[in-house]
C-alpha cells in the first residue's frame, strides 16, 4: 500500500482510477436512454420527453438532498457504493424483466437515473479534494484527471453500439447490455471500496433548505449556474433526440453492405453512429490534457464564453442538415467536433467555478446542485421543448429544436458578455473576480448560519489550499 500512495501522490492515479471506473457504470445506458422507450413500447419521442421531466426533477431534488447528507455526515464512500450496487440491481432487473409494463419499467428506471446521476459528480468533489490536499497538485490539474472520464466514454461508444444489435428488419436488440452492466457495476464497486474514504461529520446541523440558500445568497454563484441550466438544456436536447435524428430522418444507422470501399471506409460507414456518438472525444481529450495550460493563459471565463459559440455553431449547423444534404455525415462529424469544444472547455471552467464561489463546508452540496442543474432540470425543461418541437416527428420538427436550442444559447451568450464584460470586466481584468472568490473565503463566518459551526478541526479542506492557482 505505501508503494501505491508513493505513485498515487506522484501520478495522480486514484481520481484516474476513479473516473474510468465510474464511467462505466456512468455510461452503460448513456445515449440509449429514450431510444430503448420507443424501440421497445413504441412511444413518441417528444412523449417521452415528457415522462422524463419527472426523473429529471426528481433527480435534481434528490440530489441536493444527498449532498447535503453527504457535506453532514462525510459518509461520501457508503452513497456511492451504494448508488452503484443498488443502481445496477434496478438496471439488470428493467431490462430483463419479463413482459413489463411501461409504467413499471419508468418507475424502475426512475429510481436507476437518481442512482446513476450522484455518481459522477460525488467523483468530481473527490477528485478536488484530493488536488487541494496532495502535494505538488492543484485543482489546475482536474483537466487531466477529467480526461479519462471522456476516453472511456470514447470506448463504451463502439462497445455499446456493438453490443446493441439490429437485424434484417431495423429492430434493435439489447439483450448483452445487463450483462455489461454487471461488470461494470463490479468494477465501479472495487474501485470505490478501495479509494473513496469517509470524511469526519460535520457539527453544522443546517438542512437541505439552508444550505440551498447559502449557496444561491452568493449571486456570482447564483448567476453561474444559471449560465449552467441553458447549457443544460441545449446539451440534454441533443444527448437524447440527435440519435433519433440520426436514425429516422438522417439514416445513419442504415446496414452497408460490403463493396469496393477501403477497409477503413467500410468500418467508418458501418459504425456512423458510434462516430458520431465520440467524435467530440477527439477535441475533449486533448483540451483536458491542456487544461491548465489554457487556464493559465486566459483564465477561467474565456474558456466558457467559447464554449457557448462552439455550441451555437452546432445548433445552427444542424438546423441546415437533411438527408439530402450532400455529405451530410461528414458534416455532422465536424458539428460534433464543435461539440467536444463545447464540453471541454465547459467542464474545465464551470466545475472549478462551481467549486470556488461556494463555502468550503458545503462542496457535495454545491456539485450536486451543479450537476441537478446542467443534467436534472436542464434536460427536464430540453424534454418539454422537445414535446412541443417534436410533435410530427419529421425533419421540420427537428430543425425547430435545433433552432429553439440556438436561441438559448445566443441568449447564453448575451448574458455573459454583458455581465462579466461590460457590468463587471471580469472578462478583461480577471483579478477582480479573484479578489471576490479570496473575499468569499475570507469572510465565511459571515454567511454561516448563525450559531452553527461546519468545520471540525482536522477538517479535510484548507482554504488557502481551495483557492490556490485560481485565475477565472
Amino acid at each position: 500500500m505505501e508503494l501505491f500512495n508513493k505513485y498515487n501522490a506522484r501520478y495522480l492515479l486514484s481520481p484516474k482510477i476513479l473516473y474510468i471506473a465510474i464511467a462505466l457504470f456512468y455510461y452503460t445506458f448513456h445515449t440509449n436512454r429514450s431510444k430503448y422507450i420507443k424501440d421497445n413500447f413504441n412511444i413518441n419521442p417528444g412523449v417521452i420527453g415528457l415522462y422524463m421531466v419527472i426523473s429529471q426533477t426528481l433527480s435534481l431534488l434528490t440530489g441536493i438532498k444527498i449532498g447535503s447528507i453527504s457535506d453532514k455526515y462525510g459518509i461520501q464512500k457508503y452513497i456511492l457504493l451504494f448508488a452503484v450496487s443498488v443502481g445496477t440491481s434496478v438496471f439488470i432487473t428493467m431490462l430483463t424483466l419479463p413482459k413489463i409494463t411501461f409504467y413499471l419499467y419508468f418507475t424502475l428506471f426512475t429510481f436507476y437515473f437518481i442512482l446513476v446521476s450522484i455518481s459522477l459528480p460525488l467523483i468530481d468533489k473527490i477528485t478536488y479534494d484530493f488536488l487541494e490536499k496532495t502535494e505538488n497538485a492543484s485543482s489546475n490539474n482536474y483537466g487531466s484527471q477529467r480526461v479519462f472520464n471522456t476516453i472511456t466514454f470514447l470506448f463504451m461508444g463502439f462497445i455499446i453500439e456493438a453490443i446493441i444489435k439490429q437485424d434484417e428488419y431495423g429492430v434493435n436488440h439489447y439483450n448483452g447490455l445487463p450483462i455489461f452492466a454487471l461488470f461494470a457495476g463490479v468494477v465501479a464497486f472495487i474501485a470505490v471500496s478501495l479509494l473513496v474514504e469517509n470524511l469526519d461529520r460535520q457539527e453544522s446541523s443546517s438542512g437541505t433548505l439552508s444550505s440551498s440558500l447559502v449557496l444561491f445568497k452568493n449571486f456570482e454563484y447564483t448567476f453561474l449556474i444559471t449560465l449552467i441550466f441553458f447549457n443544460g438544456i441545449t446539451r440534454a436536447a441533443m444527448t437524447q433526440f440527435l440519435s433519433h435524428f440520426y436514425d429516422s430522418q438522417m439514416k445513419f444507422k442504415a446496414k452497408v453492405s460490403k463493396g469496393s470501399e477501403s477497409k477503413l471506409m467500410y468500418f467508418i460507414l458501418s459504425n456512423k453512429l458510434a462516430l458520431l456518438n465520440t467524435a467530440g472525444m477527439v477535441v475533449e481529450i486533448p483540451l483536458f490534457f491542456m487544461s491548465s495550460v489554457i487556464i493559465g493563459r486566459i483564465g477561467y471565463l474565456w474558456p466558457l464564453l467559447l464554449a457557448q459559440v462552439f455550441q451555437m455553431v452546432r445548433m445552427v449547423g444542424y438546423s441546415l442538415l437533411g438527408k439530402d444534404t450532400p455529405n451530410a455525415f461528414y458534416i455532422s462529424l465536424g458539428l460534433e467536433l464543435c461539440k467536444g469544444f463545447n464540453f471541454g472547455l465547459t467542464q474545465m471552467s464551470a466545475t472549478k467555478l462551481a467549486h470556488s464561489l461556494c463555502p468550503s463546508y458545503l462542496k457535495s452540496t454545491s456539485q450536486l446542485v451543479y450537476n441537478g442543474v446542467f443534467i436534472g432540470l436542464g434536460s427536464a425543461v430540453s424534454y418539454l421543448l422537445a414535446y412541443f418541437a417534436l410533435g410530427s416527428g419529421n425533419v421540420k420538427s427537428y430543425h425547430l429544436l435545433f433552432i429553439g436550442c440556438a436561441i438559448i444559447t445566443f441568449l447564453c451568450i448575451c448574458l455573459m458578455v454583458l455581465k462579466y464584460g461590460f457590468i463587471d470586466g471580469y472578462l478583461t481584468n480577471y483579478q477582480k473576480l479573484q479578489e471576490k472568490i479570496d473575499k468569499l473565503h475570507e469572510t465565511e463566518e459571515d454567511i454561516i448560519i448563525p450559531g452553527q459551526s461546519p468545520f471540525k478541526d482536522d477538517q479535510l479542506y484548507n482554504k488557502k489550499e481551495t483557492l490556490r492557482d485560481i485565475k477565472v
